[in-house]
């Protein structure tokens, strides 16, 4: 589907759905690495002063072994469009996909600082080393 690296400013990756209007108001990233809500997900990412982050978007397949799944679930797209971003506008990609909901996990190679995102669509599941966050 996508892959891009680059600095986040404010160590945010937003995955949401287009007209998603949630905040995240009550999340405390040093508390959680990840914050869900029914149509978007804030992900604690590197900050901009400590690397580059590697962020990979696919479809299907089974969690990699060198990450860790810090997330396997489901999210509600409803306008059909999934939008990954940060959170001041240096990168913005857009995939169509299927309005409603959709299987959605998500791997990190550090949970809290990520500088390996896999976000993984129809994720064929492997019940190892897994958390569940929502």
């Amino acid at each position: 589907m996508g892959a891009f690296s680059m600095h986040f400013s404010h160590g945010l990756l937003i995955l949401q759905d287009s007209e998603s209007t949630e905040t995240h108001d009550d999340w405390n990233p040093s508390e959680a690495g990840i914050d869900v809500e029914r149509d978007s997900i804030y992900l604690s990412v590197l900050n901009y002063v400590d690397g580059i982050v590697n962020v990979e978007i696919i479809d299907g397949g089974t969690p990699k072994r060198d990450l860790r799944s810090v997330y396997n679930g489901e999210i509600e797209v409803g306008s059909g469009q999934f939008v990954v971003r940060d959170t001041v506008g240096d990168i913005s990609a857009v995939f169509h996909i299927d309005k409603g909901i959709s299987q959605l996990s998500i791997e990190v190679d550090n949970e809290g600082d990520a500088s390996k995102v896999t976000i993984r669509f129809n994720p064929e599941l492997k019940f190892e080393n897994l958390t569940f966050s929502r």
